[in-house]
């Protein structure tokens, strides 16, 4: 154990030997330089004190625990909550798990509080995310490992979803359904480029990963409806594409039936998912994790039905993901490879060199 020598009395802390006690009132200063096997915070604290005592962990490989109500330091849910860090153990606690707290008392606090500080100070959900879509995403359940040796499983349907934007970055999902119908999200892109990159993407990942049965894009890639036929983005992009065998749908525009898809599909009424991510896709769990229904002042969350729209905001992949869903994806059978096997045999070149599709 570190046995820490006491010079600074104006510094708030117990020392018996082995034990300092600090509190975030003070400056990050009094954190650094000290060197030990464990820390614990009981409230949420602020990210340059966890790092400064994080640093001090470094010598013995120790180790930290964190418990509190997560009202604030929405830092600590981006950055440990849904790292997929698997050396992290995470674990929500309902107020009903305290065996010592009365049902009566427990009903006169919840009676007391908003529906949002419920999420928080009742379940243990995070203050800031109180008007989660996807409240049932699960980074322990539905987060996985990578394919074994990062091919695609002989037999998978594979399909992506393009949601196509003037400005910003395109974003295009890739999944992989298996004979049960479990969705696995197993690629993505984040990326700027023009049309013929997409539909180069697209092609490049027909021919390196896997066969697509289909791929779907977003309305925009249309235009306004003023562009002659064979000059839209979607005209562009499916001319290359089939040539290449893929072929190219628009996406649906049913919001309602995609959120109640995907809902179902990451938990079902038997409490059985069949929607994943793999660890690797960072933009899709972090979509999942803060895409929102919007902010009501008079209305309570009970109120809230899925009819609504969500927020446009971090809602990219979780659009992909609705309109595969009402395709719908699913798994095609083992299908007659050759011809895909014959286009891929050609020596097929990457548009992109450097990430190889």
């Amino acid at each position: 154990c570190y046995d820490l020598e006491v010079k600074d009395k104006g510094h708030n802390y117990i020392v018996d030997g082995i034990v300092v006690h600090n509190t975030y009132e003070q400056d990050v200063k009094k954190f650094e330089g000290w060197h030990g096997h464990f820390f614990a915070a009981d409230e949420p604290m602020p990210r340059p004190k966890y790092i400064a005592l994080k640093r001090g962990l470094v010598d013995y490989g120790g180790i930290f625990l964190m418990s509190f109500t997560p009202l604030s330091e929405a830092w600590i849910f981006d950055e440990i909550v849904t790292a997929g860090n698997r050396d992290f153990g995470i674990h929500f606690v309902d107020i009903m798990d305290n065996p010592h707290l009365g049902e009566q008392e427990i009903a006169d606090f919840a009676a007391s509080l908003t529906d949002d500080e419920k999420e928080a100070r009742l379940r243990g959900q995070w203050m800031h995310l109180s008007g989660l879509v996807y409240k049932s995403f699960d980074v322990g359940l539905h987060v996985l490992e990578g394919f074994e040796g990062g091919e695609i499983p002989h037999g998978h349907t594979c399909y992506a979803a393009v949601d196509f934007h003037s400005r910003i970055e395109h974003a295009i999902t890739f999944i992989a359904v298996d004979k049960r119908g479990h969705i696995v999200v197993c690629d993505e892109i984040w990326r700027h480029g023009s049309d013929e990159d997409i539909a180069g993407w697209l092609i490049d990942w027909h021919h390196k990963r896997h066969k697509l049965e289909t791929v779907i894009i977003d309305a925009l890639s249309k235009g306004d409806g003023n562009l002659h036929e064979g000059f839209s983005s979607h005209d562009k992009i499916d001319e290359r594409l089939s040539a290449f065998g893929i072929p190219l749908e628009g996406g649906s525009k049913d919001v309602e039936n995609g959120i109640r898809g995907v809902q179902d599909a990451l938990l079902s009424s038997n409490k059985v998912a069949s929607l994943f991510v793999q660890e690797h896709c960072a933009k899709h769990i972090y979509e999942f994790t803060h895409y929102l229904w919007p902010t009501q002042r008079d209305k309570t969350s009970e109120h809230r039905t899925v009819s609504q729209k969500p927020q446009s905001k971090d809602d990219h992949f979780m659009e992909n993901l609705r309109r595969l869903v009402v395709l719908p994806a699913e798994w095609r059978g083992v299908s007659d490879n050759s011809a895909w096997l014959e286009q891929v045999n050609k020596g097929y070149q990457p548009v992109d060199a450097v990430a190889g599709y």
